[in-house]
């Protein structure tokens, strides 16, 4: 059977990876802090230590995170799926009708998004506007008004509203 998409896997997939994204989070946020740590102590940790030795070490202490959400190009890829108001997949990716369970995709943006706004920081604020642009286009023109509606019976204004009254976000430089 080719893939069509008709058979959930791709909805599960975003919402599997929306879903690890949030937990990303704080494992990223842990990470960078033992780099900086270990970034501190680097000079007295390869003391006498041969010259390949030390650069394979700080090539270890340089990787960045590795991610296995890949939040914004999911992100994006959403976003764009519904560019030019497309009403079709803008209710497809709140509710499949053919399929016996249903997954939310706008709520789990949402979700996304709510995960990241009392961790935000210069690692993830990236990931903040791009859910803020991903929920945009995802109301944007929609007819059927229904995703409008799954996104105010959440706390998605209550959120967008402490975003706004952050006066400042740590890492992250005012532009």
């Amino acid at each position: 059977m080719p893939f069509d998409g008709s058979d959930g896997r791709f909805f599960s997939k975003m919402k599997g990876r929306l879903r690890r994204a949030a937990a990303e989070i704080r494992e990223k946020k842990f990470y960078l802090a033992q780099q900086q740590e270990r970034r501190e102590t680097f000079e007295e940790e390869t003391e006498g230590l041969s010259p390949a030795t030390v650069v394979a070490m700080r090539q270890e202490l340089e990787a960045p995170f590795a991610s296995r959400a890949y939040a914004m190009e999911v992100l994006e890829f959403l976003r764009l799926l519904c560019e030019g108001h497309n009403n079709r997949l803008q209710n497809l990716l709140r509710e499949q009708p053919r399929e016996m369970t249903n997954i939310d995709l706008v709520t789990e943006v949402y979700e996304l998004l709510l995960a990241l706004e009392p961790e935000i920081d210069g690692s993830n604020s990236h990931i903040v506007v791009q859910c803020v642009e991903t929920l945009t286009e995802l109301v944007q023109g929609n007819m059927s008004m229904m995703n409008m509606r799954t996104l105010i019976e959440t706390k998605l204004l209550e959120v967008l509203d402490r975003l706004v009254q952050k006066k400042s976000v740590e890492g992250v430089s005012p532009s």
